[in-house]
């Protein structure tokens, strides 16, 4: 999987996941692995940012699972990338 960054206001924007969401989703990845496009990288420019997927990401990393092939969406700048999030929130 290519590089990308890790970015805290994008990771602080997304719904946070309750406990048992976490749990369920640790044994989910650890029975199936990450499927592709689990995670989902902002193209702005050169830059590919983690927008969507941290919850998923850092289990993975923890675990030792193999992190899937991202989803890449190409965005004109950082609002273009909130908007978006804030869009799949509801």
């Amino acid at each position: 999987m290519a590089d990308f960054k890790l970015d805290e206001e994008f990771r602080q924007r997304n719904r946070k996941h309750t406990k048992q969401e976490r749990e369920n989703l640790e044994i989910l990845l650890q029975e199936e692995g990450c499927i592709d496009h689990a995670l989902t990288l902002a193209i702005i420019g050169k830059e590919r940012i983690l927008c969507d997927g941290y919850t998923t990401y850092e289990i993975c990393k923890d675990k030792g699972i193999r992190l899937s092939d991202p989803r890449c969406l190409v965005f004109k700048d950082r609002e273009a990338v909130m908007e978006w999030m804030d869009k799949r929130q509801r």
